[in-house]
Formats: C-alpha cells, sequence, structure tokens
C-alpha cells in the first residue's frame, strides 16, 4: 500500500509525503515516514499492533521527519514494544534522542492507559550493501544508492514468500537498482520531470500543488 508518494517537505498537500506500507500474514511493515504516515497508517484498517519493523531510506524529512512520531503514537495505539527500527546512522542516535525527549510524555501516557512504557526501540544501522534481517515472513536486504549529498541512500528489497518488493528509495539513475530489482514482482521506483522542477522553482516552491490521493493498493 502506497500511503504517501509526494516529494519534499512541504506541509498542506492531501498527497501524503513518502511512506509504503506491506503486510503479509497478518504481519506490517512499513519503509518510510514522511509527513502522515501515522493517519495514513490508521485509515488503512490495519491493526497497530502487526507493525513488526519500520525502515528508513535516508535522513531527509519528507522520508523520516514522522518516525518518532509514529512510535509513540503508535505505541499508545498497540505497537509492540519489541518493534524494530532499520536505516542508515545516525538512526539509532536520532531513536535514542527521540525517545529521551519524549520520556515525560510516555511516563504520562503509560501511567494514564496502565501500559507498560516504550522504554526503547531497536534499532539496526545499515551503512553498506547486504543483508538486512528476515523473520518468518520476509528476507530483507538493501543497496546502495546516489543521492548526493546524502549519504548514505538506501534502496530496499522485500523477499517475502508470495511476491518480492524492490523500492528505489531516492535516486540518480543507477544500474544496481536493476540489478536488485531482477525478477521482483513490483518495483517502486522514485521519479522526478527536471524541467518542470526548475520551472516551478523560479517562482514558488518546486514540491506545491501536486495531485493527491489515498492510500491505493498495488499487487
Amino acid at each position: 500500500m502506497l500511503l504517501g508518494t509526494a516529494a519534499g517537505p512541504v506541509p498542506g498537500r492531501s498527497r501524503m509525503m513518502t511512506s509504503h506500507l506491506m503486510l503479509s500474514n497478518g504481519a506490517a511493515y512499513v519503509l518510510d515516514c514522511g509527513m502522515g504516515v501515522t493517519d495514513q497508517y490508521a485509515r488503512t484498517g490495519i491493526p497497530f499492533n502487526a507493525l513488526k519493523s519500520i525502515f528508513i531510506t535516508h535522513h531527509h524529512a519528507d522520508h523520516n521527519i514522522e518516525y518518532g512520531p509514529q512510535l509513540v503514537v503508535g505505541w499508545i495505539q498497540g505497537f509492540p514494544l519489541d518493534i524494530r527500527a532499520f536505516g542508515p546512522p545516525p538512526l539509532k542516535q536520532m531513536t535514542d534522542d527521540f525517545m529521551r525527549a519524549y520520556k515525560q510524555t510516555i511516563d504520562f501516557w503509560a501511567e494514564d492507559f496502565h501500559m507498560k512504557p516504550l522504554a526503547k526501540v531497536e534499532v539496526k544501522e545499515i551503512s553498506g550493501a547486504g543483508p538486512v534481517m528476515q523473520d518468518d515472513n520476509v528476507k530483507v536486504s538493501a543497496i546502495v544508492v546516489e543521492h548526493p549529498p546524502v549519504k548514505p541512500a538506501l534502496a530496499y528489497r522485500f523477499d517475502f514468500k508470495d511476491r518480492s518488493i524492490a523500492f528505489s528509495g531516492d535516486t540518480a539513475p543507477l544500474e544496481a537498482v536493476a540489478k536488485m530489482a531482477k525478477g521482483a514482482d513490483v518495483l517502486v521506483h522514485e521519479t522526478m520531470y527536471v524541467p518542470a522542477v526548475r520551472n516551478k522553482s523560479k517562482t514558488r516552491s518546486p514540491w506545491a500543488g501536486r495531485s493527491s490521493s489515498r492510500p491505493s493498493w498495488r499487487t
């Protein structure tokens, strides 16, 4: 499910920033956490306690700005306490800093709702190509893509039992992405029409005025 496909850190659009949701055998996996991901996840009707892992491609705001809020709000809605996060450095420091900043809020809510507090999130940082994780539903691997000046920026491949899905992340044209996606059932790829972006940037934000959409299923 495409929860958000709008590029750039521009608020006020009905098409949310980048985020994707995969569901397999009752287990959910989120890739990228642009603004709106938590609301969009809720609108799917998939239980919050189904979420097993979060993956971040790179540290631009339209891909990670709601990572922390998703953890805290999602925890209130039933995220498992053993949820895991994967992404490029410094994801562990970012996570620890956010959890420290929101400790008081989490403690208040834990007392209000008689819940065990979300004290720590298991984070694995990905700096290069190779295997990322594997569980009963999926095997995940990553490659490094070209998205200067961001280093590293990642693309991911998810090999489920019934299908394979590849995500390019934000990247310049790269043969490694084609190799990673070979044989996949679905490739979700970034695209940009550069002349239009340059034209819009002369007078206003290059991201303004893009079309809107609700979450969209992809098979």
